[in-house]
């Protein structure tokens, strides 16, 4: 039987309205370690706006899209987030959440320690049809299918 493929978790916010100290404390001493200890979560990283530094977008590379219907996961999402994870996420303006299945090549991470870039590109093409050249070319990145409303 073929390994399900990877799956890839993107969660953005606009935390303007929370003091950026502890935005980062938060992110980098609860949110994404709690995140690591869930088996399954390959991959954490967290990309800063360019031209907006108070614009996070997060990735998280998953073993597949079952580890967010896990236990461990559910344990420390939704409604049970940490006192302190429910306080600064609801003072942030939520910009995008989406879960996607990985369809080339299925099973790659991400390089750790991660990439310099980070570049979202989103083709409405048919999972599986011919495309065309220019976009023939991102079958060497990986691609990735959204499987949930993006909002």
């Amino acid at each position: 039987m073929a390994e399900k493929p990877m799956g890839l978790l993107v969660a953005g916010f606009n935390f303007a309205t929370v003091q950026e100290d502890e935005f980062n404390d938060w992110y980098d001493t609860e949110h994404i370690p709690e995140r690591r200890r869930v088996p399954g979560f390959v991959n954490c990283e967290r990309w800063v706006g360019a031209e907006d530094p108070r614009i996070s977008l997060a990735t998280y590379d998953l073993g597949s899209l079952e580890v967010l219907s896990t236990r461990a996961y559910r344990a420390i999402a939704g409604d049970n987030l940490s006192p302190w994870s429910k306080r600064v996420v609801g003072r942030c303006r939520r910009i995008c959440r989406f879960e996607a299945e990985q369809l080339n090549p299925g099973r790659l991470a991400a390089p750790a320690p991660g990439a310099g870039a980070l570049l979202i590109v989103a083709l409405n093409v048919e999972p599986g049809a011919d495309a065309d050249p220019a976009a023939a070319r991102l079958a060497s990145l990986r691609c990735f299918a959204v499987t949930t409303p993006a909002w």
